[in-house]
Protein backbone atom coordinates (compact mmCIF):
# COMPACT_ATOMS: atom_id res chain seq x y z
CA UNK A 1 0.00 0.00 0.00
CA UNK A 2 1.37 3.44 -0.83
CA UNK A 3 2.28 6.01 1.78
CA UNK A 4 -0.47 8.51 0.99
CA UNK A 5 -3.28 5.99 1.03
CA UNK A 6 -1.95 4.53 4.29
CA UNK A 7 -1.70 7.96 5.90
CA UNK A 8 -5.23 8.90 4.90
CA UNK A 9 -6.60 5.56 6.06
CA UNK A 10 -4.77 5.80 9.40
CA UNK A 11 -6.03 9.35 9.87
CA UNK A 12 -9.59 8.31 9.02
CA UNK A 13 -9.47 5.44 11.51
CA UNK A 14 -7.99 7.59 14.28
CA UNK A 15 -10.64 10.24 13.65
CA UNK A 16 -13.44 7.68 13.88
CA UNK A 17 -11.98 6.16 17.05
CA UNK A 18 -11.69 9.61 18.65
CA UNK A 19 -15.29 10.41 17.71
CA UNK A 20 -16.61 7.10 19.05
CA UNK A 21 -14.71 7.48 22.33
CA UNK A 22 -15.90 11.06 22.60
CA UNK A 23 -19.58 10.44 21.87
CA UNK A 24 -19.70 7.34 24.11
CA UNK A 25 -17.92 9.20 26.89
CA UNK A 26 -20.26 12.18 26.69
CA UNK A 27 -23.31 9.89 26.76
CA UNK A 28 -22.00 7.65 29.55
CA UNK A 29 -20.75 10.41 31.83
CA UNK A 30 -23.85 12.55 31.19
CA UNK A 31 -26.01 9.63 32.30
CA UNK A 32 -23.74 9.09 35.31
CA UNK A 33 -23.85 12.76 36.21
CA UNK A 34 -27.63 12.83 35.94
CA UNK A 35 -27.92 9.72 38.14
CA UNK A 36 -25.51 11.06 40.76
CA UNK A 37 -27.13 14.49 40.71
CA UNK A 38 -30.62 13.04 41.25
CA UNK A 39 -29.26 10.92 44.14
CA UNK A 40 -27.92 14.09 45.77
CA UNK A 41 -24.24 13.33 45.25
CA UNK A 42 -23.35 16.69 43.77
CA UNK A 43 -19.58 16.41 44.40
CA UNK A 44 -19.43 13.10 42.53
CA UNK A 45 -21.54 14.55 39.74
CA UNK A 46 -18.96 17.34 39.28
CA UNK A 47 -16.28 14.70 38.57
CA UNK A 48 -18.49 13.41 35.76
CA UNK A 49 -18.55 16.94 34.37
CA UNK A 50 -14.74 16.84 34.03
CA UNK A 51 -14.96 13.55 32.13
CA UNK A 52 -17.69 15.00 29.90
CA UNK A 53 -15.32 17.85 29.01
CA UNK A 54 -12.52 15.39 28.21
CA UNK A 55 -14.90 13.30 26.09
CA UNK A 56 -15.99 16.46 24.27
CA UNK A 57 -12.33 17.11 23.38
CA UNK A 58 -12.25 13.66 21.74
CA UNK A 59 -15.34 14.60 19.71
CA UNK A 60 -13.65 17.82 18.57
CA UNK A 61 -10.48 15.91 17.62
CA UNK A 62 -12.51 13.48 15.50
CA UNK A 63 -14.29 16.36 13.76
CA UNK A 64 -10.97 18.11 13.10
CA UNK A 65 -9.57 14.99 11.42
CA UNK A 66 -12.77 14.47 9.39
CA UNK A 67 -12.63 18.08 8.16
CA UNK A 68 -8.93 17.75 7.23
CA UNK A 69 -9.69 14.70 5.08
CA UNK A 70 -12.64 16.51 3.45
CA UNK A 71 -10.34 19.47 2.64
CA UNK A 72 -7.70 17.08 1.25
CA UNK A 73 -10.26 15.60 -1.15
CA UNK A 74 -11.28 19.14 -2.21
CA UNK A 75 -7.63 20.07 -2.82
CA UNK A 76 -7.09 16.90 -4.87
CA UNK A 77 -10.12 17.76 -6.99
CA UNK A 78 -8.84 21.28 -7.62
CA UNK A 79 -5.27 20.18 -8.30
CA UNK A 80 -5.95 17.15 -10.47
CA UNK A 81 -9.29 17.77 -12.16
CA UNK A 82 -9.15 21.53 -12.58
CA UNK A 83 -5.33 21.66 -12.86
CA UNK A 84 -5.10 24.43 -10.25
CA UNK A 85 -1.73 24.64 -8.52
CA UNK A 86 -1.55 28.27 -7.36
CA UNK A 87 -2.26 28.70 -3.65
CA UNK A 88 -4.11 31.97 -4.31
CA UNK A 89 -6.59 30.29 -6.67
CA UNK A 90 -7.07 27.32 -4.31
CA UNK A 91 -7.74 29.83 -1.53
CA UNK A 92 -10.33 31.74 -3.53
CA UNK A 93 -11.96 28.48 -4.66
CA UNK A 94 -12.31 27.24 -1.09
CA UNK A 95 -13.08 30.54 0.63
CA UNK A 96 -9.98 30.33 2.83
CA UNK A 97 -6.98 32.62 3.18
CA UNK A 98 -3.74 31.88 1.35
CA UNK A 99 -1.96 31.47 4.69
CA UNK A 100 -4.51 28.88 5.83
CA UNK A 101 -4.19 26.93 2.56
CA UNK A 102 -0.37 27.06 2.68
CA UNK A 103 -0.30 25.84 6.31
CA UNK A 104 -3.02 23.24 5.68
CA UNK A 105 -1.31 21.75 2.63
CA UNK A 106 2.08 21.85 4.39
CA UNK A 107 0.58 19.92 7.30
CA UNK A 108 -0.96 17.41 4.88
CA UNK A 109 2.41 17.00 3.16
CA UNK A 110 4.11 16.40 6.54
CA UNK A 111 1.40 13.85 7.44
CA UNK A 112 2.15 12.08 4.10
CA UNK A 113 -1.28 12.79 2.56
CA UNK A 114 0.51 13.88 -0.63
CA UNK A 115 3.32 11.84 -2.17
CA UNK A 116 6.25 13.77 -3.63
CA UNK A 117 4.68 17.14 -2.97
CA UNK A 118 6.07 20.45 -1.84
CA UNK A 119 5.09 24.08 -1.76
CA UNK A 120 7.07 26.45 -3.93
CA UNK A 121 7.03 29.65 -1.87
CA UNK A 122 8.59 31.66 -4.69
CA UNK A 123 5.74 30.94 -7.10
CA UNK A 124 3.17 30.36 -4.32
CA UNK A 125 2.08 27.00 -5.73
CA UNK A 126 1.94 23.33 -4.84
CA UNK A 127 4.35 21.10 -6.72
CA UNK A 128 3.43 17.44 -7.17
CA UNK A 129 6.30 15.17 -8.15
CA UNK A 130 9.51 16.37 -9.68
CA UNK A 131 9.55 18.76 -12.59
CA UNK A 132 11.43 16.90 -15.26
CA UNK A 133 12.97 19.12 -17.84
CA UNK A 134 13.92 17.30 -21.03
CA UNK A 135 17.61 17.42 -21.84
CA UNK A 136 18.91 17.92 -25.35
CA UNK A 137 20.18 14.35 -25.69
CA UNK A 138 16.88 12.66 -24.71
CA UNK A 139 14.52 12.12 -27.63
CA UNK A 140 10.93 13.06 -26.95
CA UNK A 141 8.63 10.04 -27.12
CA UNK A 142 4.99 10.50 -28.03
CA UNK A 143 2.72 7.76 -26.79
CA UNK A 144 -1.04 7.52 -26.96
CA UNK A 145 -2.30 8.43 -23.50
CA UNK A 146 -5.51 7.65 -21.63
CA UNK A 147 -6.95 9.49 -18.67
CA UNK A 148 -7.67 7.50 -15.51
CA UNK A 149 -9.39 8.24 -12.23
CA UNK A 150 -7.24 7.16 -9.31
CA UNK A 151 -8.74 4.42 -7.19
CA UNK A 152 -6.86 5.74 -4.17
CA UNK A 153 -7.73 9.43 -4.03
CA UNK A 154 -9.99 10.18 -7.02
CA UNK A 155 -7.47 12.35 -8.84
CA UNK A 156 -7.32 12.41 -12.63
CA UNK A 157 -4.08 11.20 -14.21
CA UNK A 158 -2.57 10.08 -17.50
CA UNK A 159 -1.25 6.64 -18.40
CA UNK A 160 0.05 4.99 -21.53
CA UNK A 161 -2.77 3.53 -23.56
CA UNK A 162 -3.41 -0.04 -22.41
CA UNK A 163 -0.91 0.26 -19.55
CA UNK A 164 -0.90 1.13 -15.89
CA UNK A 165 -0.56 4.60 -14.44
CA UNK A 166 0.80 5.78 -11.12
CA UNK A 167 -1.15 8.58 -9.46
CA UNK A 168 0.97 11.73 -9.14
CA UNK A 169 -0.85 12.69 -5.95
CA UNK A 170 -1.03 9.55 -3.80
CA UNK A 171 1.15 7.02 -5.67
CA UNK A 172 -1.55 4.38 -6.22
CA UNK A 173 -0.98 2.12 -9.25
CA UNK A 174 -4.04 2.18 -11.51
CA UNK A 175 -4.76 -0.27 -14.32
Amino acid sequence: MNTSKSAIMASTISGKIASIIGYCGVALFSLGMFTLFTDGEIESASICLVFIAISFLFVLRGLKIKNRIRRFKRYIALISEERIRLISIIASSTGQTEDFIRRDISEMISKKFFNNASIDLTNNEIIIGVRDEPTSFQPEVHEEMDEFTCTGCGAIGLKAQGGSGVCDYCGTVNN
